[in-house]
């Protein structure tokens, strides 16, 4: 489903998405902050976290895309 504008039938889903990702990092530093400062934590473990975590959710999402390095000859190469 895509919506559209009424200016010139420019797709709106692209430009929603923007902003909830503005507001999900707005956010997301903002409880990162206050997790920080209430389990008196330094920002190195907090960035470490954010990391692992990232790391982790980011390559869950991509697992099926994977294959595609070795197609590429970046992981592999021949």
């Amino acid at each position: 489903m895509v919506w559209k504008s009424n200016r010139k039938d420019r797709p709106v889903k692209p430009m929603i998405f923007a902003l909830l990702t503005a507001a999900a990092w707005g956010i997301g530093g903002y409880f990162e902050k206050r997790g920080l400062h209430m389990g008196h934590l330094p920002p190195q473990l907090g960035i470490t976290i954010r990391t692992a975590v990232a790391l982790v959710i980011l390559g869950a999402v991509s697992f099926p895309h994977w294959k595609t390095l070795t197609q590429a000859g970046l992981l592999f190469p021949r």
